[in-house]
């Protein structure tokens, strides 16, 4: 929220302060463990997949 403020005197221009606060009502949210913790296995899953697949290659290339 940000709010302006303006003061004058007689005879003088208008002087316009803005002042930009963070309403403490306003709640940022933090973005839970969800995300990391499915990305992690997504890696996990990725790389044990790639293992596997050079196993069964190189075991593939040695039988014939």
């Amino acid at each position: 929220m940000c709010l302006c403020s303006v003061s004058r005197c007689a005879g003088e221009a208008a002087v316009c302060s803005s002042v930009c606060v963070l309403s403490p009502d306003v709640e940022v949210k933090q973005p839970g463990v969800g995300p990391a913790v499915f990305c992690g296995l997504g890696l996990t899953v990725g790389l044990l997949g790639v293992a596997a697949g050079t196993f069964f290659l190189i075991k593939g290339n040695e039988c014939s």
